[in-house]
């Protein structure tokens, strides 16, 4: 049994291989989707906006913004984009030098929108 993350991702990563292209290519799929959940939270902790925030300025449910990040989702290109818009960032894929596909949020050239202050009580 593995005891760290990277002993896991290693049995996985020989599991894979072990088995054949198809697993080798579902890896690499989990892998890219995983990757841009990472980024869209990424791109909104640094914008200091909440998923609460982030829900009101693109209109999409703060649960499904949850499922999103946590990769339990399968959002639509729709809802990336518009998530994505709502973050200053877009969305893009681009080729990579190995055999999967890779994909990206990039702060697009538009400023990043402004937070809004807090409502005073």
């Amino acid at each position: 049994m593995a005891k760290t993350l990277k002993d896991l991702s290693a049995a996985v990563e020989r599991e894979a291989t072990e088995t054949g292209g198809d697993a080798v290519a579902e890896l690499a799929r989990f892998r890219a989707y995983y990757r841009l959940a990472r980024q869209l939270t990424d791109r909104r902790t640094e914008l200091a906006m909440s998923q609460q925030e982030l829900a009101k300025r693109c209109g999409v449910r703060q649960s499904e913004i949850s499922k999103i990040e946590s990769g339990r989702a399968n959002p639509t290109v729709h809802t990336l984009t518009a998530i994505a818009g709502a973050l200053g960032a877009e969305i893009s894929l681009t080729a990579s030098t190995r055999r999967t596909r890779k994909s990206s949020v990039t702060p697009s050239r538009a400023k990043a929108p402004r937070r809004r202050p807090a409502a005073a009580h």
